[in-house]
């Protein structure tokens, strides 16, 4: 992705045929979120006093091709504390990006790494397996399909489109979960996240509209926040801890960056999206794991071609405050700065991974500081 992503294209059309009461399978109606009339249509960035510093730059010194280092759905991550992952023609690696010592894991490449890193998924003969990345032992998933199925945190999830059946496979114990997602016609994995310790989907439902919901136990399906209409779709979504959301896509039929309010059901947008002779554009986002923190990106047009600033900003109260441009007119990410940007666990540092060679291999990972 260069420069400027005009909007985003969901996967499939996401639907719910029916929702009911509570019972297996079906999900418990929710009250309507109701639309603040003062949203705010025009991004607001105010002088800041996040101070804000940009360290060295992390050098790779690596050969890696953009395709190696991101494989899968848009949320999974490849940079995992201080490692990197990537494949190569003869397998998976990892890179310490502090001691920049290359170590190979396995010498097949994979499609993705669990959040531990101690396992991947890999293909072989077109049959999906779990690959213990210490022994170098296979697990077979037998009812997994290579197309819908990726690590969420942990956990295996994969989907079969033609049953409607959704699986989450815990890889230490064993176990394993299904949920029977019929009602949620065209579901797919790239919107499920497992957000303290639950799980939860983002899915269409024609009684009522976009929605989040819950995966609980004995495969029951809980509505969490029912969005009316037919305009809004998510990109991606996070889950507060106080119950609230931020997600970003399209709202209403405006594109953004979107808050809503857990206790008086209001949407709030923090930052807007755009058109222009290009297309629909859509700000991305990435949080902090303490949800202190976001960075966020936008188009700019420099002389007919576009290029893309990134922010940083504090958000409390479902509100943004002091944002800050961190990077300014650049064209060298590897992609939206939801996959190409990643927090320390004390959310007090921020890497962007960047991209080189006309966007074909990754670059240097640039580092913000954040003052005490």
């Amino acid at each position: 992705m260069k420069g400027k992503w005009k909007g985003f294209v969901l996967l499939t059309a996401v639907s719910l045929l029916a929702a009911g009461c509570s019972t297996q399978g079906n999900a418990q109606t929710q009250e309507t979120v109701i639309v603040n009339e003062d949203v705010q249509l025009e991004s607001s960035l105010a002088d800041s006093t996040l101070e804000v510093s940009r360290l060295k730059d992390i050098e790779i010194g690596q050969t890696i091709e953009n395709r190696g280092l991101y494989k899968g759905s848009h949320n999974e991550e490849w940079f995992l504390g201080d490692q990197l992952y990537y494949n190569k023609k003869d397998g998976l690696y990892s890179l310490d990006i502090v001691t920049k010592k290359e170590k190979k894991l396995a010498e097949q490449e994979v499609i993705s790494v669990s959040n531990n890193g101690n396992w991947a998924l890999t293909q072989q003969e077109e049959k999906v397996h779990i690959l213990n990345l210490q022994s170098g032992d296979m697990q077979w998933l037998e009812k997994a399909s290579q197309w819908d199925v990726r690590f969420v945190s942990d956990d295996v999830a994969y989907y079969h489109s033609t049953t409607y059946q959704l699986n989450l496979f815990d890889v230490e114990t064993q176990e394993e979960a299904v949920w029977d997602l019929s009602d949620f016609e065209g579901f797919t994995l790239s919107f499920i996240k497992k957000e303290m310790g639950n799980m939860y989907i983002a899915a269409h439902s024609e009684k009522n509209g976009y929605g989040v919901y819950q995966l609980k136990d004995q495969g029951q399906i809980a509505a969490v926040a029912n969005f009316g209409g037919d305009d809004t779709q998510f990109n991606d979504f996070n889950l507060l801890q106080d119950g609230s959301l931020l997600f970003n896509g399209t709202y209403d039929g405006k594109t953004g960056i979107y808050y809503w309010d857990k206790k008086t059901k209001a949407v709030q947008q923090l930052v807007s999206g755009g058109k222009d002779s290009e297309g629909i554009w859509v700000p991305f986002y990435n949080l902090s794991p303490d949800e202190s923190k976001i960075m966020f990106d936008m188009p700019v047009q420099i002389e007919g071609d576009f290029k893309t600033n990134v922010y940083m900003a504090e958000i409390a109260d479902g509100q943004l405050t002091n944002s800050v441009r961190i990077m300014e007119n650049t064209d060298d990410l590897y992609a939206v700065i939801s996959l190409s940007g990643h927090w320390s666990e004390d959310s007090k540092t921020a890497y962007i991974t960047t991209s080189k060679d006309d966007h074909e291999h990754v670059g240097d990972i640039a580092v913000f500081q954040l003052k005490e």
